[in-house]
């Protein structure tokens, strides 16, 4: 919705995680059902939240998303599954 109204890519981006990243941090005290009971840190929140937001505007409106981050996100989805 950021970059329907022209927001630049990396501001829009951050800006979804970090509101995602405190809802998890504050509503659920750092703690994702499916991932445990440990809290997790507000850093892996975030940078957890890049990855679904980036893969999901990928999906839905891939025209908004720079091909460079399209390739970020690619690359760093693939070094995932590689420690997996």
């Amino acid at each position: 919705m950021a970059r329907q109204i022209e927001v630049e890519f990396p501001k829009a981006i951050s800006l979804a995680a970090k509101n995602y990243e405190l809802l998890i941090t504050n509503r659920h005290g750092g703690l994702i059902k499916e991932l445990g009971k440990e809290k997790l840190p507000e850093k892996n929140i975030y940078n957890g939240a890049i990855l679904q937001i980036l893969d999901g505007a990928i999906k839905n409106c891939p025209e908004m998303v720079p091909d460079e981050d399209k390739k970020k996100f690619l690359k760093t989805v693939e070094q995932l599954n590689q420690k997996k």
